[in-house]
């Protein structure tokens, strides 16, 4: 189970200054909830979407009195998703490091180049989102950025980004990937 982390309080700082739409808010990859219950209270309503059950376990006891409002999902990313969803938003700090060969973790690892997991997760929210794809992903310097920017124009999305922090060996950032403006 992933425990929140430095690129955890990012997302948290952006999420706190940021506002959110009103609507359905999915959070993929919520493992033991530390973000539903500020997403809770910035949205009408929210799932948390983990492949972990001891992480949902956690997160269910974390969010007991939001019972009505949040919803916890035993999944794989977003697939447990019909397309045309209700949902707004999509929130993640999904794995973002290139596989290390000698080494291998899935909460941290997000493909050889380190952006397959968010890319994945990008197009699977232009499937499942109603009206206009929107996510909110935390990534590193360390990983592929170029790679993910070409996927993301090639979807016809762009990337903004809202907040970064520098740490020894690496950048966090925190991106909004949405449809162009017209």
């Amino acid at each position: 189970m992933y425990e929140p982390r430095e690129d955890t309080y990012l997302l948290e700082d952006v999420i706190r200054n940021h506002t959110l739409s009103p609507g359905v808010v999915v959070e993929v990859g919520c493992g033991p909830g530390y973000l539903l219950r500020l997403l809770a209270e910035k949205t009408d309503e929210v799932v948390g979407v983990d492949l972990q059950l001891q992480a949902l376990q956690e997160a269910a006891r974390r969010i007991e009195g939001d019972k009505p409002r949040v919803h916890l999902i035993q999944a794989s990313l977003l697939t447990c998703f019909r397309p045309n969803s209700r949902v707004s938003l999509v929130v993640t700090n999904p794995p973002y490091l290139p596989t290390d060969s000698e080494f291998f973790d899935e909460t941290i690892h997000g493909g050889p180049t380190g952006v397959e997991v968010v890319s994945f997760i990008v197009e699977e929210a232009c499937r499942i989102m109603k009206k206009g794809c929107r996510v909110i992903a935390v990534v590193s310097s360390l990983s592929d950025l170029r790679k993910l920017e070409e996927h993301v124009r090639m979807l016809g999305l762009r990337i903004t980004r809202l907040a970064s922090r520098r740490f020894f060996f690496e950048e966090l950032t925190c991106l909004e990937i949405s449809e162009e403006t017209p």
